[in-house]
């Protein structure tokens, strides 16, 4: 039986898939220097999940004329409700004066 010819870079049949890449270390941030940051101001990053980050605009605008929309449909049941409560007489027509 023939041996199988691996690429040199595989060290195991397991990772036969794919050849290894070299991975290059990460370079080392040089330390800010803090009389130069002195007159930066700091940028405040925004949580990764805080809403404003995750919720494109478009989709935020429908949001709020849907919640805009069901506020004024609750007022207006609210409203609804109260004129049904209160007890409605017939209005008596105006009296004509005379003098």
């Amino acid at each position: 039986m023939d041996r199988i010819h691996y690429h040199p870079n595989l060290k195991s049949k397991r990772s036969r898939s794919t050849i290894p890449k070299r991975r290059r270390k990460p370079r080392k941030k040089p330390l800010a220097n803090p009389l130069s940051q002195e007159g930066k101001k700091k940028k405040n990053w925004r949580k990764p999940y805080s809403p404003s980050y995750r919720i494109p605009k478009i989709q935020k605008d429908a949001m709020e004329n849907v919640f805009n929309m069901t506020r004024t449909l609750m007022e207006f049941k609210y409203k609804e409700e109260q004129r049904m409560r209160q007890p409605h007489f017939p209005k008596k027509p105006p009296r004509l004066q005379m003098f």
